[in-house]
């Protein structure tokens, strides 16, 4: 503008006021196309240009803070802006998520979820609160932990074989979980219900209470992800019995999966990061890759091996199919072990 301006020093006032009228017509037409996706494809031309929120619906110090923590410090460099992580626990994660999925979907507003929010939870709490996978968008695949059973070291269960001895013995068993409808929850339901043990749930908010009620001899089993009860194990203070996934982990060799301890159960939690449905392609892209740069990042994968997670970095109609899988066959079990929500067991 200020070289046409100083090429017509002539140009009347009338004149000017016109074109300026026209540019400010125009803008506003711009503005119009370019809002009706709300934040849509004209938006993501100058994305970033201000700090992202990365929220992560569960309580602090947890694997799933631990990941969002390091997912958000590894794309703040490729992405150019700050990528801060806000906790917001409550409701095994669909609290966050809620709030997440009605904001503006402009790449600003990004969320750490579990697939326990779409394969469990629905099943669990059948009411209509969690959200469906349909509300976000799949950014990327993160990663993949398994569910280890586990029990004081000293106390009577010594082995997975002293928790299946439990079938027609008549013994009652106390196992803590880390709410309804999560992975922990889960996972001890399917298995004491396949024994059909007399079994009373001890629910707890988050991990960490969960893992100490077990410590305390509050309650017998308790069920978690590995970086939840590692350091106790490691201090001789816990013991893991078996762990709900498909074959042996490799960060775990010595742990006998429950398949091969003839009980079919495999339980896992697969984390990805999503945004509100109708996310820009062009900010999509640069999200994506700027997640690929912070998997990449040799720091990052330190940071999963020394907290006995792997990776699971799938796309997203992958990750899509996955989860539909995983809720069929948890909707299946459910119906084959009798299991029910509503009661302790």
């Amino acid at each position: 503008m200020s070289s046409t301006r100083a090429q017509t020093p002539t140009l009347s006032r009338r004149t000017a006021l016109l074109s300026v009228s026209g540019l400010i017509l125009l803008a506003g037409c711009a503005g119009v196309q370019g809002g009706v996706q709300d934040g849509g494809q004209a938006a993501g031309k100058g994305f970033p240009s201000k700090a992202i929120q990365f929220t992560v619906p569960f309580p602090p110090g947890g694997s799933s803070d631990a990941i969002g923590r390091a997912v958000a410090k590894g794309m703040a460099d490729p992405i150019g802006k700050p990528v801060v992580v806000v906790n917001k626990p409550g409701a095994a994660g669909a609290l966050g998520a809620q709030e997440v999925r009605s904001m503006t979907a402009d790449g600003y507003n990004l969320v750490m979820l579990a697939s326990s929010l779409f394969t469990v939870t629905p099943l669990a709490i059948p009411d209509g609160t969690a959200p469906a996978l349909e509300d976000f968008t799949i950014i990327k695949g993160l990663t993949v932990e398994p569910i280890v059973l586990f029990a004081r070291a000293d106390g009577p269960y010594q082995s997975i074989k002293d928790v299946l001895a439990l079938k027609g013995s008549g013994k009652r068993v106390t196992y803590s979980t880390t709410g309804a409808g999560t992975t922990s929850q889960f996972a001890q339901k399917l298995l004491l219900g396949s024994l059909k043990v007399n079994a009373s749930e001890v629910p707890f908010e988050g991990g960490a209470p969960a893992v100490a009620a077990v410590l305390g001899e509050q309650v017998d089993l308790g069920a978690n992800h590995p970086k939840e009860v590692i350091e106790q194990v490691k201090a001789g203070n816990l013991r893991i019995l078996g762990i709900f996934s498909p074959e042996r982990s490799s960060l775990l060799p010595d742990v006998p999966t429950l398949k091969e301890s003839g009980v079919d159960i495999v339980v896992e939690q697969r984390r990805f990061l999503g945004a509100p449905k109708g996310l820009a392609d062009d900010v999509l892209t640069k999200l994506r890759a700027a997640v690929d740069d912070a998997q990449r990042d040799p720091a990052y994968g330190t940071f999963l091996t020394g907290n006995y997670i792997d990776r699971n970095e799938i796309d997203a109609a992958t990750m899509a199919n996955d989860l539909a899988a995983a809720k069929r066959t948890y909707a299946a079990q459910i119906g084959t072990f009798g299991v029910d929500f509503s009661k302790g067991q």
